[in-house]
């Protein structure tokens, strides 16, 4: 017993040392986040189908599915014969198969580049775990899959995989088999196999097993440059002349076969969470192949160097994308394609004629959602436009903040415990506010007075619950309210009041859920979302006077959130939900699909969206790798 405790007492002090602990740990993480494919070049599992649980996805699972042929699935399985395919090889970086299956960037870099074009391309993944240049040449010409063969763009990348090929082997030659597997050699090599694993899963185990096993291997290798394996990212042996020259030599065999078959090759760098010299080097010559030989790149690599924290794009091995940075690198790819492939974007252009809106001296309009300028939801600019109201969290805490435009500093206004606690915060005047704060699962709206900071109930005595509040021009307020009562649950309706001390007055009663009210001052009426069958698909409004309702617009495919209206009542903007995201559009009044205008469409989500008083902003807020982020669209 005293051997144990003593035993258990130096592993636990082993953590310490060179933080043994926390790279186990995190190597640990890894492997329970990568799906255990076990395919090798000539073979790819065909037909599965496993179902991973996933606590962080909302499906509570992730999908690994492949086809009859091997190779990785998408959301869509369904594959038309006339639809041009855009082939992706490379290792388990282009596997991908950590992230949910609607995420792979394979697949939601061409859906995201269908969004773009128009035009109905389709995404196949041919990446398998542990593939280098040599395999996936190997399988680009030998595997039997049709849409393979059928592809017309091949995207490859690469660069981990060869490092570790050629660092450990000095070529890429493979080993030839000469034995049997009924010889002694054969029975040897299963026993090593095991006694492989019984000792990987107690390196997982053990810090002081963990870290004898570092510090052995420390021994044998160089601390020149920098490798990555599947697990964290090593030291190893200093990367030579002829190591570039091989792989160069693949990248232009691989661009020689592709263009021999009447195809367009594309070559892209491969990005790492971490800085590392040998992953810089094979970059480098990425890009003097494609330059030298006129094959068009993706600079993935050189585009996650803008992003300040681009470790958030991956999984804690720094290597393998998680969902963020997989929807990152499908927006950039789709770009790129885009450009490549010469298609003229179907989404408008932005323009940049309008002032800075400064956030800590951060301009947060016409920026992307990978940089941390502006966190929030919500955002509202005041009628003189000195300042930006928007909805925020904080330390497990909901805030209600407000951005001076002129000196770029917020400030908090609210705060309660909770997440959403308070929410969707409007302006009712320069020096008042009407926010939703939710209470016994109900919610009640509060007038706040930026003067005195005072909150009250904006119904008092009333059992009226409401949220969501919309304010006009005039000072009239709507929102989605209802009352408790025998019909439960209760239906939000459409409530109007002509002032903050009027009475409220329902003018919808059709009992199906209406939420996110808006004013079209020009034509005196009320917009909103309506759920007839549980989805949202429909846009509506309501003339406030003679209480009529009308369809604005639906689309039984999409979900619509968040109408607002432009100033002059001309345009509505709303976000609507295509296939796993919402962009945001801007429509004229009637809408209609050809006057449909998308201004904003990551991979991310893209919603809130408001109209600048003088109707040169469209405000929104969009899900980012930090959080929701505000941002501004210049529209003038």
């Amino acid at each position: 017993m005293g051997l144990l405790i003593f035993a258990i007492i130096v592993d636990y002090s082993a953590g310490f040392f060179h933080e043994a602990s926390f790279f186990r740990k995190s190597s640990s993480i890894f492997q329970g986040e990568v799906a255990p494919l076990h395919t090798t070049t000539n073979h790819l599992l065909p037909n599965l189908h496993d179902d991973f649980p996933d606590e962080h996805h909302p499906s509570g699972r992730r999908l690994v599915r492949s086809d009859r042929f091997g190779i990785l699935q998408g959301p869509d399985t369904g594959v038309s014969d006339n639809q041009t395919r855009v082939l992706f090889l490379g290792g388990s970086t282009t596997e991908n198969n950590e992230v949910h299956e609607e995420f792979r960037f394979p697949y939601l870099a061409i859906s995201q580049l269908n969004k773009i074009s128009g035009i109905n391309y389709i995404g196949i993944n041919a990446g398998v775990r542990a593939h280098t240049t040599q395999n996936s040449i190997n399988l680009y010409l030998n595997h039997p899959s049709p849409d393979i063969e059928a592809a017309k763009y091949v995207v490859m990348m690469h660069n981990i995989n060869d490092r570790l090929k050629l660092a450990l082997d000095k070529s890429y030659k493979a080993t030839l088999n000469t034995h049997s597997q009924s010889s002694l050699e054969a029975s040897v090599g299963g026993l090593k196999s095991s006694a492989y694993s019984l000792f990987q899963w107690a390196r997982s185990k053990s810090n002081l097993i963990y870290l004898l096993d570092s510090s052995i291997s420390s021994l044998f290798i160089s601390d020149n440059g920098i490798f990555v394996n599947e697990r964290i990212l090593d030291k190893v042996a200093n990367i030579s002349e002829t190591d570039v020259s091989k792989f160069q030599e693949n990248l232009k065999i691989f661009a020689d076969i592709v263009k021999a078959k009447g195809k367009v090759p594309i070559l892209m760098t491969q990005p790492l969470g971490k800085d590392s010299k040998g992953q810089d080097i094979f970059n480098d010559s990425i890009r003097k192949i494609s330059l030298q030989n006129k094959i068009p790149l993706i600079d993935l690599d050189l585009e996650s160097k803008k992003i300040t924290e681009k470790d958030r794009l991956f999984l804690s091995d720094g290597i393998h994308f998680n969902d963020h940075g997989s929807k990152w690198a499908s927006d950039f790819i789709a770009a790129e394609l885009a450009s490549i492939l010469k298609i003229k974007s179907s989404k408008s252009i932005l323009l940049d004629t309008c002032k800075p809106i400064n956030s800590n001296g951060k301009n947060i309009v016409n920026q992307p959602l990978n940089r941390n300028l502006l966190e929030g939801r919500y955002p509202s600019l005041s009628s003189d436009e000195k300042n930006m109201l928007y909805q925020s969290y904080q330390d497990g805490k909901t805030l209600i903040k407000v951005l001076d435009l002129g000196s770029g500093k917020s400030s908090v206004l609210l705060e309660r415990a909770g997440i959403n606690t308070i929410e969707h915060p409007t302006w009712l005047s320069a020096s008042q506010i009407i926010y939703g704060y939710k209470s016994g699962g109900h919610s009640l709206l509060y007038l706040f007075d930026m003067k005195t900071r005072v909150s009250s109930l904006l119904i008092p005595n009333s059992n009226l619950f409401g949220a969501i509040a919309s304010v006009s021009n005039l000072g009239e307020i709507a929102f989605a309210g209802y009352e408790l009562g025998a019909n439960q649950p209760p239906i939000p309706e459409i409530y109007y009041m002509k002032s903050f001390s009027s009475p409220p007055i329902k003018i919808t009663s059709t009992r199906f859920e209406k939420w996110r009210p808006f004013f079209n001052e020009s034509e005196k009426s009320i917009f909103f979302i309506g759920s007839p069958d549980g989805n949202y698909f429909n846009l509506y409004k309501v003339a406030i006077d003679s209480k009529s309702m009308s369809l604005v617009y639906s689309d039984l495919a999409k979900n619509h959130w968040d109408p607002a209206i432009s100033p002059d009542g001309k345009k509505i903007s709303f976000a609507q939900k295509n296939k796993f995201d919402f962009d945001l559009f801007i429509s004229q009044l009637p809408v209609s699909v050809e006057h449909l205008i998308r201004y904003a469409s990551t991979s991310e989500d893209e919603w809130d969206p408001r109209f600048s008083p003088d109707g040169s902003y469209l405000l929104y807020a969009g899900s980012s790798i930090f959080g929701s982020q505000i941002r501004a669209i210049c529209l003038k």
